[in-house]
């Protein structure tokens, strides 16, 4: 499930339809979305304290750059800002890459 009240304020719900997450830490299928204006630095500071990345920070085709770290209980910390290219596409130009999966 994907509850969104503003742009880039977003609640990400995943089932567990095997049960293969119930012996696994509590934050598994739940990911925290927020938004920052320097996610360089941020990542930088994440590194320092051998925070636990799984992803970037990576340009992603939505006009964000996100950095993912795990936190202790295995939830997911999505952060997310400009994109580091500067890149902006358009709506359409989003929606007509989505529908190609993102390829170009």
């Amino acid at each position: 499930m994907h509850l969104r009240w503003i742009k880039y304020a977003d609640l990400l719900l995943f089932p567990d339809r095997d049960n293969s997450l119930a012996n696994k830490p509590k934050g598994i299928g739940v990911a925290l979305n927020y938004s920052t204006g320097d996610i360089e630095q941020l990542a930088e500071r994440a590194r320092q304290h051998n925070a636990r990345i799984v992803e970037g920070p990576i340009n992603r085709p939505w006009n964000i750059c996100e950095l993912v770290i795990l936190d202790p209980d295995g939830y997911r910390l999505v952060f997310n800002g400009p994109r580091l290219d500067g890149e902006q596409r358009s709506f359409d130009e989003i929606v007509a890459s989505a529908s190609k999966g993102f390829k170009d």
